[in-house]
């Protein structure tokens, strides 16, 4: 450890004589704003718009994985899980979306190019597994959709699956919670969220 003095009355920590001061900013988002903002017309209006581009009619059971790409989130895996979810309870064969948003990340990073490629392998291996005529078991979305979007989609899903593969904070998990002001909807963590 460094060796130092600690001020705990003005959270200071001297070395050397030269003070630095310590103190505690949360990163988070604004709760109350944004269940707010889920419930305003506009959110509404993308709901719909995501129902269209996705194909549905209002029978399925709709799931979300939003992450940055990054082999830390467990993205592989969440596909993974799908394709052995449908596997497991083949009622939910037509019946079960799984809309996976991964936002790029270090795209000049050999390793992250490789994560990319097995992500899209990962989604159309599944699709080719499960997919009907008229419906796709998986929607893989390559961009941040922008706020007012991503507030329609945590309303339009039925659960939402967070699972870094490291311990870390993930603020996904609280955006969803906060725009579930209906009270509505599942969260599933990693037992590293």
């Amino acid at each position: 450890g460094l060796e130092c003095r600690v001020d705990q009355e003005r959270s200071e920590a001297v070395r050397g004589g030269k003070a630095t001061a310590v103190r505690c900013f949360p990163i988070s988002i604004d709760f109350e704003s944004q269940s707010t903002e889920a419930a305003s017309p506009a959110v509404t209006g993308e709901m719909d718009r995501w129902r269209r581009e996705l194909g549905l009619s209002g029978g399925e059971v709709v799931g979300i994985g939003l992450d940055r790409l990054d082999y830390t989130k467990g993205i592989p895996e969440k596909l993974k899980a799908v394709d052995r979810f449908l596997e497991q309870n083949p009622s939910y064969v037509g019946r079960m979306v799984f809309v996976q948003v991964v936002v790029p990340s270090r795209s000049r990073i050999p390793t992250y190019n490789a994560l990319s490629e097995e992500v899209t392998r990962l989604a159309e291996e599944v699709n080719w597994r499960w997919s009907t005529d008229s419906w796709r078991p998986v929607a893989l979305l390559r961009n941040y959709e922008g706020s007012v979007r991503m507030m329609a989609l945590h309303r339009l899903a039925d659960f939402c699956l967070v699972t870094p593969l490291h311990d870390g904070m993930n603020l996904v998990a609280k955006e969803f919670v906060a725009s579930r002001f209906d009270a509505d909807g599942v969260l599933i963590l990693s037992n590293f969220a």
